[in-house]
């Protein structure tokens, strides 16, 4: 089974696939075929704070609102990116709630943070790359990482109109 994690970004977006646990792709969204996706971006529209957004915050998990101004045109690049991948099914997920409930919610603009959020990735996943991925590439890792842990039976969702795929606390 073919796993896509997507960073969904205003500058760009990044796109991390794995398969078999290995990760086998990591740039800009391309000519790509995933059965499942994961996107780090809202799939659904609306109030500031939906459903599964105030429950990740009573996890004690910040999140953005809805209402800031670039989250809509993120909400967009989403769903027009979504087709192209034709994937089976998609997921929404929150990277850095992934990465706070497995344990590792280092700072990922710094260089130390990004390799300490790479090395504890590789625990999780084969990854054989020549340096460290830069802040988007870690958010599509720990995107399709969620998804993987999902589809083996350590995630669920939280919300009931909107649905955010997390890892279950005793994933680690």
């Amino acid at each position: 089974m073919r796993i896509c994690g997507v960073d969904v970004g205003i500058r760009n977006t990044r796109l991390a696939v794995i398969e078999l646990g290995r990760l086998i792709y990591l740039g800009e969204p391309g000519n790509l075929q995933c059965d499942v996706c994961a996107v780090d971006a809202p799939l659904t529209y609306g109030v500031p704070f939906r459903d599964c957004d105030r429950e990740i915050m009573r996890m004690g998990i910040p999140i953005m609102p809805l209402n800031l101004p670039f989250m809509r045109q993120i909400h967009e690049r989403a769903l027009a990116l979504i087709p192209t991948l034709a994937c089976d099914e998609v997921f929404e997920v929150y990277p850095y709630a992934t990465r706070r409930i497995l344990g590792f919610a280092f700072d990922k603009r710094s260089k130390r943070g990004r390799k300490a959020i790479f090395d504890a990735l590789s625990k999780y996943l084969n990854m054989k790359l020549e340096r460290i991925p830069d802040e988007h590439e870690l958010d599509a890792i720990t995107a399709a990482l969620t998804a993987l842990l999902y589809l083996e039976g350590r995630g669920r969702f939280l919300g009931r109109k909107c649905r955010i795929l997390i890892p279950d606390y005793d994933v680690i």
